[in-house]
Formats: structure tokens, sequence, C-alpha cells
């Protein structure tokens, strides 16, 4: 006779023989989540790392490699460039990280690493900010308050805030998340930080664009009864949309690009992932779960879900947009 007991002990060693066959052959090449076509269409553990400037000299690559196989982790999320370069850039404005001289080759040493553990990678950058050159020879790539102030960054005062509607993201940004995928062919996409700004711009690209639009000036406020508010949002949205498309590239960056994630954080057609993060600020000592894994619910994953039902979403980590 079978009985209750028998049963839960044939299941328990069925589990175990099965987890020990997913150790040996999790990161095997053959087995490359990376190499799939639709790989960011499953289910996956994600690491994040958003790097400090001095740890392309500084991190411990080794203890990352070995930090994300014990943990499992499907692919990573790594800082690439935008404020900073990690890597030997050839974009003017584009600074590389001080620390480069160091270690030219950190972010190859990464994304290889990752690969072989059959990690997925994809490249991080940060739009947001820059620095007193571009101010200096760019002055209409910086964002403008309502008083007609550019603007000076909140946390960093020696540093611009960019407007994410003008040149900046679709021309100098576009062409940093070029040379990444063509420098990097390996990585599976693009994830932008804070590409769509920091609050409204009234710098002269903005006011231009929106008259033109609409034929009335910029709204002085946030009330979406008012009609100009309301041919903002309209306005906003179709620039964004724009954004998404330029950026959005697949063989225009090198012979065999990867596919390429448009940048979207807030954008109408975000999902979300993400499992797992870690910072390797304060030398690593703040390593930590996110938020949820990527089958959790939530009001995030739930809204997600509705505008692309086919995606595996979270409510932790980043946005992306898969073209």
């Amino acid at each position: 006779m079978v009985t209750k007991r028998k049963v839960l002990q044939n299941t328990v060693a069925a589990g175990v023989a099965a987890i020990a066959s997913a150790e040996n052959i999790a990161f095997s090449a053959e087995n490359s989540l990376a190499a799939e076509p639709g790989w960011f269409d499953k289910p996956m553990r994600w690491a994040q790392l958003n790097s400090t400037e001095d740890d392309v000299a500084e991190m411990d690559i080794g203890f990352w490699m070995d930090y994300f196989r014990r943990i499992h982790a499907d692919a990573l999320c790594i800082t690439a460039g935008g404020v900073v370069a990690f890597y030997p850039t050839k974009i003017k404005y584009h600074r590389p990280s001080r620390w480069l001289s160091r270690r030219p080759d950190y972010l190859r040493q990464v994304i290889e690493g990752c690969r072989k553990l059959g990690m997925a990678v994809v490249a991080r950058t940060d739009p947001h900010a820059t620095y007193e050159d571009v101010y200096r020879d760019h002055p209409d790539w910086i964002a403008v308050d309502a008083e007609g102030r550019k603007r000076r960054h909140w946390e960093m005062p020696d540093m611009w805030v960019t407007c994410a509607l003008g040149p900046y993201n679709f021309e100098f940004m576009t062409e940093v998340t070029k040379e990444i995928v063509a420098t990097f062919p390996e990585v599976g996409g693009i994830f932008s930080n804070r590409w769509e700004g920091s609050g409204m711009c009234y710098c002269e690209h903005c006011v231009r664009n929106f008259r033109d639009y609409c034929g009335t000036d910029l709204p002085r406020t946030n009330d979406q009864r008012d009609p100009a508010r309301r041919n903002y949002i309209g306005w906003r949205e179709k620039r964004l949309f724009d954004l998404s498309g330029v950026c959005g590239i697949r063989r225009s960056a090198g012979s065999t690009p990867p596919p390429v994630t448009s940048q979207t954080r807030g954008a109408p057609t975000a999902v979300s992932i993400c499992g797992w993060s870690a910072s390797s600020r304060r030398r690593y000592s703040r390593i930590g779960r996110g938020a949820a894994a990527s089958w959790s619910p939530g009001p995030m994953a739930r809204t997600a879900k509705n505008i692309g039902p086919r995606w595996a979403v979270s409510q932790s980590a980043g946005f992306f947009t898969w073209v």
C-alpha cells in the first residue's frame, strides 16, 4: 500500500536529485541563458551593481562572480556609461572613470565572467546629469526650471541636471548606447536610469517643441484640469516614445549587436524585473535581496502585467522595454 509518508519521502528524494543536477548544469555554457534568443521573456533572478567610479580599479570581480554563482543569478545589470564611462570611450563629453588607467578592461572582465557563468548582462547607463564642460559647450542640453534658471544637481552641486527630452538624450546618449553595444556585443540590452527626466524642463528645446506640438506655452501648474497641463502629458509621452524608438537600435551599432532595450523607468510600456540586487559601495558591505522575486505580486507588477501580460515582472529594480 502506498502511504502518505512514502509519497512525501519519494517527493523529497526526487527534489534533492533535481537540485543536485541543477547545481551541475546551471552555469554551463550549453545551458547559457544569454545564448537563448528569447532569454528576456523568462523568469530570472537578477543582480544589479550600481558601481562607484573607483570600482573600476577597486572592485573584487572574483568575489562577485562567486557570489553570483552561489545565489544562482541568471543575469546582471552593471553600470557602463552615461555620467561616467566604465570603459575606454571615444565619445566627446563621455567622461571616463578617473581610475580607468589602472584596469582599462574592467567592464570586459565583468561581462566575460558573467558569460562564463551562463548569465545574461544588461549595461546600465545614467543620462540625468553632466559636468561643467558640457554646460559650457552645450548650455542648451541643461535642464531649466520654471524661473528660467539652469538646474544644478541636488546632491552634487558641481554637476548639472540634463534635459531628458532634448539633444542630450536624443543625440549624445544615443551615441553612447551605440558605442556600448558595438564595443560589448555580448550585452543583452541597455538599462538607462532616470532616462525620462527629473521634473519639468523649460529649456529652449522643450519650449519650442511644445509650442510646435500644441501652439501654447508650457504649463506652470500640475493641475490636470488645466488644458496646457493635459497637452503637456500627451506631448511628454510622445517625446518619450520617440526617444524609445531612437535608442532602440538593433543593427546600426555593429555587425552582430544584441537586441537592445530602450530605457524605461516610468514610460507607459515599462515592465519591471529583478529579484536580487547588490551595491558595491563601501567595500560590498550592503549586499541584499531585492524587494520581490520575479513572480511576486504587487501594484507595480500588476500595472506592468496589464500593459504587457507576457512579461514576468516584479515590484523591484528597474524598468525595461525590449525592442
